[in-house]
């Protein structure tokens, strides 16, 4: 077992997850109503994937929540390109988040090796 909150990635996806839900509160979805939710369900399961892989006992099992947390990210970046194409945030708030969405996927594509051994 792991302690979540100790992560540097766990704690950067749960940024991410704030600074999206944050920048969504801005945005006049209208033209996209389902984009929405479907936006923050994705970006709030990247840090909870990573708690709940955390807790369990063994690295292998922590590893395929890493995995699970790679596919949100994979998730949340579609979303947010669309955010893009619809003009929906500033560009260069999207731009920051598809960078922190870059760097987040390495740092856990590096935890998943990590805990494969």
């Amino acid at each position: 077992m792991h302690d979540h909150t100790r992560l540097e990635v766990w704690r950067r996806a749960n940024d991410f997850s704030a600074a999206v839900h944050l920048a969504a509160r801005k945005a006049t979805w209208r033209d996209a109503p389902g984009l929405k939710p479907q936006l923050l369900r994705a970006v709030a399961s990247i840090p909870a994937n990573i708690a709940e892989g955390a807790a369990h006992s063994s690295n292998q099992q922590f590893a395929h929540f890493t995995t699970i947390s790679i596919g949100s990210i994979n998730e949340a970046e579609t979303h947010l390109r669309l955010v893009r194409a619809l003009g929906l945030f500033a560009a260069e708030v999207i731009e920051s988040l598809l960078d922190e969405l870059t760097q987040l996927r390495r740092m856990l594509f590096a935890l998943r090796k990590h805990l494969q051994g």
